[in-house]
């Protein structure tokens, strides 16, 4: 291995450092700026964010303009929507500007290689296209699924856009390999867990202590795909038996339609003593200080960011057994399964929890081990870090050409 200077470009896909996405991708870059030959510059579809505040505290280069994304959610989309042409010609504008301006950072700081995080972003392939930089294209969503998201375009836009311009491909779980290698060539593909930072470690957390109440915490984007409806009907139910000292702590931006559906309903059925919306959470780790459980009740998640934080944290997490959550968790030995989708699996599942404390205590401290072992020790880095090294070494007499 040559061990030539890697000098890198990160394209984010948003400028919230708190973003899943974002953070798995900083506490990335944390790790590699300890690497003595990589130089780090950013750029983002935004101007400004705390991701990009952050990013600047460590010295990182941000490139002063924008770019667009091309993906948009399918239930905005009717082929006569003002918006979504509006949209699209602004994403196209943004994009294509970017890409002429981008010529004079390339060439001041040499640019080698190019990073696109999450499938959202076509300006990864577009400077492959135009330079021939090598791509490592980092994917963290299924897109419809989890997202409800199309491209503008098509979705066959996005494949032959990985297949043709990426030099590597990174999966965040087994689960996402297994649906892109349907239409990627495999052979550029490597799944590869996130890194976590272990900032989230929370030691000694007493969880389900006799004679308190049980707070059940469920973190992330208020949407259908999450499943926080039925986690409320679940409570409503374990609450009709008698049990009253259950709670739900849901931790999410109160905005869109589905949020004012599922408040619509603790409203209807006066469930507010046990259904808790606290809005967007900064300080998470204060948050699961307090409660006892982590319910992940998506039914496609990719990876599963919150699993890996709650055990960090101490608490038990209950997961849908589907997708990345199900390869997080083995039932029993570090967290809890139940059937997706299922309420009254869900519901059994907490009851067992709740009468079974000892053993859960001891099945939330294997997952604290688990998730310290496997996902805080910058694995993840130094594979992405591999990677960046043979692509750039091979590579490493390239000329820039422009077409």
């Amino acid at each position: 291995m040559k061990n030539s200077k890697i000098t890198v470009l990160f394209c984010f896909h948003d400028g919230n450092k708190n973003n899943g996405g974002n953070r798995s991708l900083i506490d990335v870059i944390d790790n590699l700026l300890e690497k003595k030959n990589i130089e780090i510059l950013a750029a983002f579809p935004v101007k400004e964010g705390s991701a990009i505040e952050y990013l600047k505290s460590k010295n990182v280069y941000i490139v002063p303009f924008c770019y667009g994304r091309w993906d948009y959610h399918m239930e905005d989309y009717t082929p006569k929507n003002l918006y979504m042409i509006l949209k699209t010609l602004k994403s196209f504008a943004y994009t294509y500007d970017f890409l002429y301006r981008i010529d004079s950072v390339i060439n001041e700081f040499h640019i080698n290689l190019i990073y696109t995080n999450t499938m959202v972003l076509p300006i990864g392939m577009l400077i492959k296209k135009k330079y021939g930089i090598p791509m490592i294209w980092h994917i963290r969503e299924f897109g419809y699924e989890d997202h409800k998201l199309g491209i503008i375009g098509g979705v066959n836009r996005l494949y032959r856009g990985m297949n043709t311009y990426s030099d590597k491909i990174i999966m965040i779980s087994k689960s996402l390999f297994d649906k892109y290698s349907k239409y990627v060539n495999p052979e550029k593909m490597q799944v590869i867990y996130d890194d976590i930072s272990p900032e989230f470690i929370i030691n000694q957390h007493q969880i389900l202590q006799p004679n308190t109440k049980c707070n059940i915490l469920i973190a992330g984007t208020i949407k259908p795909g999450k499943g926080q409806k039925e986690a409320i009907q679940v409570i409503q139910k374990i609450i009709k038996k008698g049990n009253r000292n259950v709670h739900l702590y849901i931790a999410g931006e109160k905005r869109g339609e589905y949020y004012k559906e599922i408040l619509k309903y603790v409203q209807r059925y006066k469930l507010e003593e046990n259904i808790h919306f606290l809005g967007y959470v900064t300080d998470m780790n204060s948050l699961r200080r307090q409660m006892d459980i982590a319910l992940v009740a998506s039914c496609s998640e990719a990876f599963g960011r919150v699993t890996v934080e709650a055990m960090l944290a101490g608490m038990l997490v209950i997961g849908a057994d589907v997708a990345g959550t199900s390869e997080l968790i083995c039932d029993g030995v570090n967290g809890i399964l139940y059937e997706a989708g299922n309420l009254e699996s869900l519901e059994k599942t907490i009851e067992t929890v709740i009468h079974d404390a000892d053993k859960m205590r001891k099945i939330a401290q294997n997952g604290h081990i688990t998730a310290i072992n496997d996902y805080t020790i910058g694995k993840c880095s130094e594979e992405i870090y591999k990677i960046m090294q043979e692509l750039v070494d091979e590579k490493s007499n390239f000329p820039i050409e422009t077409i």
